[in-house]
Parts: structure tokens; C-alpha cells; sequence
């Protein structure tokens, strides 16, 4: 069992991994430390909808599960993760969490990250029906010239990271 503590909301992430994997991890790389994907996103959410004093709605899209957060300012409302196997899974998620929340998607910010973010049938499934969606970016990231050319939605949890440690 390992955890995180997140700052931002004064609470740990209690995850697992396979006892196998952390022990050669660990065997290799004395000192090692185990990072759960929900740091940063959690983190870096709350960052930008504190700053902003706004209701967010945060998706980080990977290839058979997604994460979606929810917040107020600086109150997180709710954080899970779900399993889909393509657009209409994801959508109907996400719906049934603004649903349950009382949010009005048509009026909601949602911001979108992770390795699958870039992939046009989850773009415009979700753009129908939350026009207020947009890339999530770090704030306060300096990429390097051969860096700066990728979509760091794309990579928002690894290129965040770092800020969490």
C-alpha cells in the first residue's frame, strides 16, 4: 500500500500497486517514491479553479479508464474514476455526474487532459454538449524548444508532476 498527501486539500491518496512490480522498482532504484496519477491532476485542478474563484469540471482521459474531478473554488466537490470503452461511455459520465452535481453543461467549464485528449470523436462527443470545453495547461511550466512542441494536455500529470513533489 502507498499513498500521496495533497496539499491542496489536506488529504491522502491511498493506492496500491502490485507487490511484484514496487519490490523490482524498489530493488533497482533505492529510495524510490510512488507517485498515483490523481496528484497532479487533483492539484493542479484545484490550483487553477482557486485562482479562478470558479466551478470546474476536469477529465483526464487514458486509455480504458478516465479521472473526473469536480470543484468550487478551492472546495473539491468529488474526484473519481471510471472505466469506458469509447465516446458515448465517457459522455454519458460525464452528463450523469453534472446531473448529480446540478450543473448545467451547457454553462460549465471543462477541462481536458490526458493521453487520449487529442482524439476527435471524444473531442466533439463531449464539445455537443459542454461547449465550454478546452485543454487543460500548467501554469508556470517552462518547456524546453524540443518540448514546447507537444500538446502538454497531453502530458499534464507528467509535466506537473514536478510542482507536487
Amino acid at each position: 500500500i502507498h499513498y500521496n498527501y495533497i496539499p491542496y486539500i489536506d488529504a491522502y491518496n491511498v493506492f496500491t500497486l502490485h507487490n511484484y512490480v514496487a519490490t523490482a522498482v524498489s530493488h533497482h532504484i533505492k529510495g524510490i517514491k510512488f507517485y498515483h496519477q490523481a496528484l497532479p491532476f487533483i492539484e493542479k485542478t484545484m490550483e487553477y479553479a482557486d485562482a479562478r474563484q470558479k466551478q470546474i469540471v476536469a477529465v483526464g482521459l487514458n486509455h480504458v479508464f478516465f479521472d473526473i474531478l469536480v470543484c468550487n473554488g478551492n472546495k473539491l466537490k468529488l474526484y473519481n474514476t471510471f472505466q469506458y470503452a469509447g465516446p458515448t461511455d465517457l459522455l454519458y459520465f460525464i452528463l450523469f455526474i453534472c446531473k448529480q452535481c446540478e450543473i448545467d453543461p451547457a454553462q460549465q467549464e471543462l477541462l481536458l487532459s490526458g493521453e487520449l485528449s487529442e482524439i476527435l470523436t471524444y473531442r466533439d462527443a463531449i464539445r455537443e454538449y459542454i461547449p465550454g470545453m478546452k485543454d487543460m495547461k500548467g501554469e508556470g511550466i517552462d518547456l524546453s524548444d524540443g518540448l514546447a512542441r507537444i500538446k502538454e494536455s497531453k502530458y499534464f500529470n507528467l509535466l506537473n508532476l514536478i510542482s507536487c513533489e
